[in-house]
């Protein structure tokens, strides 16, 4: 029983080592969510992550072009990866070096730019993480596509959380708006949120 054991331990082995960062990131991420039992509005947590990652492929292009991290594929690959893993420092209680070893240095760095400090309420808590968010453009490249995600669907289902997201979005704007990375990302959270309209007012 335990040679049985051990043989299925180095197939998994071999098998992980055949799969690709994204594949691995995936495979890692559900299974923690699934052992934790989350859910998301009352289903599979995995819908969540599959629409943050829709939305990091939708704007891939923004990667693709950036003037330094469009030189390197790694970089399009590892924002797919740490989209997967976006909630498992927050939420599984993994370490660091638990997902880096599940993926990569990269991938855990970008998870753990995005991932909520400690906080005494909800707003403290965002402030202390978009100070470090703001560090990395590819850490606000994966917030960004993770707030995107939430405002629409809070949005289409009617859910109280989108006023929240709202109320919040001003202070997400001030603290990682850059006049030149991600415009399109920026261009659609701003309609979502009627933001246009804001700015017009306070012009005026």
């Amino acid at each position: 029983m335990k040679h049985i054991f051990s043989i299925c331990v180095l197939y998994k082995k071999e098998l992980m080592k055949e799969l690709t960062l994204v594949e691995k990131a995936k495979a890692y991420a559900i299974g923690l969510h699934n052992g934790c039992g989350h859910t998301y509005n009352n289903g599979p947590y995995e819908f969540h992550l599959q629409m943050v990652v829709d939305k990091v492929n939708a704007f891939k292009k923004l990667i693709h072009a950036h003037p330094y991290y469009g030189k390197n594929p790694k970089y399009a690959e590892a924002v797919e990866a740490a989209a997967w893993c976006h909630d498992t420092l927050e939420d599984c209680g993994i370490t660091f070096n638990d997902l880096k070893a599940a993926t990569n240095h990269l991938v855990a760095e970008i998870v753990y730019g995005v991932s909520d400090d400690l906080g005494m309420d909800r707003t403290e808590r965002r402030l202390k993480t978009l100070a470090r968010t703001r560090r990395d453009d590819l850490c606000v490249y994966v917030k960004l596509c993770d707030l995107y995600s939430n405002t629409v669907f809070s949005k289409e289902s009617g859910s109280g959380m989108y006023k929240k997201y709202k109320k919040e979005y001003p202070m997400v704007r001030y603290a990682l708006h850059n006049q030149n990375d991600w415009l399109e990302l920026w261009m659609g959270l701003d309609d979502l949120y009627d933001y246009g309209a804001v700015l017009e007012w306070l012009r005026n």
